[in-house]
Protein backbone atom coordinates (compact mmCIF):
# COMPACT_ATOMS: atom_id res chain seq x y z
CA UNK A 1 0.00 0.00 0.00
CA UNK A 2 1.41 3.24 -0.78
CA UNK A 3 1.53 6.11 1.36
CA UNK A 4 0.59 9.61 1.65
CA UNK A 5 4.03 12.30 1.82
CA UNK A 6 4.42 12.99 5.12
CA UNK A 7 6.53 16.25 5.12
CA UNK A 8 5.82 19.85 4.92
CA UNK A 9 4.84 21.09 1.33
CA UNK A 10 5.51 24.52 0.26
CA UNK A 11 2.78 26.60 -0.70
CA UNK A 12 3.05 29.20 -3.14
CA UNK A 13 0.48 31.11 -5.57
CA UNK A 14 -1.38 28.87 -7.47
CA UNK A 15 -0.07 25.42 -6.37
CA UNK A 16 1.18 23.67 -3.51
CA UNK A 17 4.18 21.12 -3.89
CA UNK A 18 6.91 19.00 -2.06
CA UNK A 19 10.58 18.65 -3.19
CA UNK A 20 12.09 15.27 -4.53
CA UNK A 21 13.53 13.69 -1.89
CA UNK A 22 15.77 10.68 -1.74
CA UNK A 23 12.55 8.12 -1.11
CA UNK A 24 10.21 10.38 -3.36
CA UNK A 25 9.70 12.37 -6.28
CA UNK A 26 8.81 16.10 -6.35
CA UNK A 27 5.03 16.32 -6.29
CA UNK A 28 2.95 19.38 -7.38
CA UNK A 29 -0.53 20.45 -6.97
CA UNK A 30 -1.65 22.79 -9.36
CA UNK A 31 -4.86 25.05 -7.70
CA UNK A 32 -7.15 26.20 -10.46
CA UNK A 33 -10.64 28.51 -10.53
CA UNK A 34 -11.09 32.20 -10.34
CA UNK A 35 -11.41 32.68 -6.51
CA UNK A 36 -8.08 33.27 -5.09
CA UNK A 37 -8.92 33.32 -1.23
CA UNK A 38 -10.29 29.63 -2.03
CA UNK A 39 -6.55 28.78 -3.60
CA UNK A 40 -4.74 29.81 -0.43
CA UNK A 41 -7.35 27.97 1.65
CA UNK A 42 -7.08 25.06 -0.12
CA UNK A 43 -3.31 25.21 0.08
CA UNK A 44 -3.02 25.82 3.53
CA UNK A 45 -5.67 22.68 3.78
CA UNK A 46 -3.73 20.63 1.82
CA UNK A 47 -0.25 21.52 3.25
CA UNK A 48 -1.85 21.10 6.86
CA UNK A 49 -3.47 17.07 5.66
CA UNK A 50 0.10 15.22 7.53
CA UNK A 51 -0.39 16.90 10.53
CA UNK A 52 -4.07 16.66 10.61
CA UNK A 53 -4.12 13.22 9.75
CA UNK A 54 -1.04 12.10 12.47
CA UNK A 55 -3.36 14.16 14.86
CA UNK A 56 -6.41 12.19 14.34
CA UNK A 57 -5.01 9.01 14.61
CA UNK A 58 -3.60 9.87 17.77
CA UNK A 59 -6.59 11.15 19.01
CA UNK A 60 -8.35 7.87 18.08
CA UNK A 61 -5.69 6.02 19.48
CA UNK A 62 -6.36 8.05 22.53
CA UNK A 63 -10.36 7.92 22.26
CA UNK A 64 -10.88 4.48 21.18
CA UNK A 65 -8.79 3.05 24.13
CA UNK A 66 -11.24 0.32 26.06
CA UNK A 67 -9.35 1.89 28.99
CA UNK A 68 -10.17 5.65 28.61
CA UNK A 69 -13.62 6.01 29.97
CA UNK A 70 -14.01 9.48 28.98
CA UNK A 71 -17.15 11.60 29.66
CA UNK A 72 -19.78 10.72 26.46
CA UNK A 73 -17.40 7.63 24.93
CA UNK A 74 -20.67 5.24 25.39
CA UNK A 75 -23.03 8.06 23.94
CA UNK A 76 -24.59 7.82 19.96
CA UNK A 77 -22.45 11.06 20.05
CA UNK A 78 -19.85 9.24 21.44
CA UNK A 79 -19.63 6.58 19.09
CA UNK A 80 -20.60 8.39 16.39
CA UNK A 81 -17.43 10.67 16.89
CA UNK A 82 -15.48 7.52 16.95
CA UNK A 83 -17.08 6.94 13.96
CA UNK A 84 -16.34 9.30 11.82
CA UNK A 85 -12.64 9.22 12.95
CA UNK A 86 -11.99 5.76 11.86
CA UNK A 87 -13.66 7.04 8.57
CA UNK A 88 -11.48 10.06 8.04
CA UNK A 89 -8.78 7.95 8.84
CA UNK A 90 -9.74 5.18 6.33
CA UNK A 91 -10.08 7.46 3.60
CA UNK A 92 -6.66 9.83 4.17
CA UNK A 93 -4.37 5.80 4.57
CA UNK A 94 -6.98 3.75 2.22
CA UNK A 95 -7.02 1.17 5.55
CA UNK A 96 -10.24 -0.48 6.09
CA UNK A 97 -12.40 0.84 9.18
CA UNK A 98 -12.56 -2.86 11.21
CA UNK A 99 -8.58 -2.57 10.75
CA UNK A 100 -8.46 0.74 11.90
CA UNK A 101 -10.97 -0.09 14.60
CA UNK A 102 -8.52 -3.28 15.89
CA UNK A 103 -5.76 -1.23 16.08
CA UNK A 104 -4.01 -1.04 12.83
CA UNK A 105 -3.37 2.93 11.21
CA UNK A 106 0.15 2.38 9.79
Amino acid sequence: MSTHTPELWDTTQMRVSKKKTKDRSALNVHLYGVNWDDHKANARLISAAPDLLAACIQAYGTLADINNNWPGRHTMAGQRLLCEMRGAISEATGIDRETIQNGGTS
